[in-house]
């Protein structure tokens, strides 16, 4: 009952904007803004979420239908699938692996500051014993 209601409030808020958007899109932010303010699963949620993610394979087959109903679409721009799927694919590798390194630099910097050095085993050694 909570996710229909998400789902109606942002239909409503979608067409009373004018907005060509699905609103299932708005119902996931409008759920992930609730979930950080109320700070918690509300227990319907949690009920619902179990039901959903037990059977999560089921979601998939608009999907599978949707590539057997447009082969031919595909494959005349099969190259171009394939380019836009390689490009995402790196520029998400380079966006982690940046981000990675910022994080390791920023906890060794942080590590560094309260007088701690890490070994090479990943156990932290005191310098002060």
């Amino acid at each position: 009952m909570f996710l229909y209601c998400i789902y109606n409030v942002s239909n409503y808020l979608l067409i009373s904007a004018g907005i060509n958007t699905p609103p299932a899109l708005l119902g996931i932010a409008l759920l992930f803004v609730f979930l950080c303010v109320y700070q918690c699963v509300p227990k319907p949620l949690v009920y619902a979420s179990r039901i959903l993610l037990s059977h999560l394979s089921l979601l998939f087959i608009p999907a599978i239908v949707a590539v057997a109903n447009y082969t031919d679409l595909i494959a005349n721009h099969a190259l171009a699938l394939v380019l836009a799927i390689v490009i995402s694919t790196l520029v998400s590798l380079a966006v982690v692996g940046v981000l990675c390194q910022h994080l390791i630099k920023t906890i060794e910097l942080e590590s560094n500051s309260l007088g701690q050095t890490a070994s090479d085993d990943g156990s932290e050694i005191n310098p002060n014993d």
